[in-house]
């Protein structure tokens, strides 16, 4: 499969704070490559294939729609590449505190071993 080359599209329209030119250049071109029909969205498929592919793990439906609503910003059903580059730029753990990752790492703690074995 191939990305289509989009010749009107100027990455400095949709620079953030913590990206180069060049990061936005490379989101592009991998938003490409996984937008299957080149309409400029990402579908709940595109994302599923691309983590199933990429990722190796199969992901169920429900835990695409849920991840896609994170960036789904327009409630559009699809990333735009817009989307895309704050999906790519998102740092969750930057502002987590130790109580946040104990609280997590107590919820995958089920039999309160200290240690998470699976």
């Amino acid at each position: 499969m191939r990305a289509k080359k989009n010749v009107n599209f100027d990455p400095k329209e949709y620079m953030v704070a913590e990206c180069s030119v060049r990061d936005i250049e490379i989101f592009k071109q991998v938003f490409d490559f996984l937008d299957d029909d080149y309409d400029g969205m990402l579908t709940p498929m595109d994302i599923r294939k691309a983590i199933r592919d990429f990722g190796g793990y199969k992901p169920g439906r429900p835990f695409v729609y849920v991840a896609m609503s994170v960036f789904d910003a327009d409630d559009g059903g699809e990333i735009t590449f817009k989307e895309f580059v704050k999906l790519m730029t998102y740092r969750p753990c930057e502002t987590d505190t130790d109580d946040d990752i104990e609280r997590i790492f107590q919820n995958f703690d089920e039999e309160g071993k200290g240690y998470i074995s699976e």
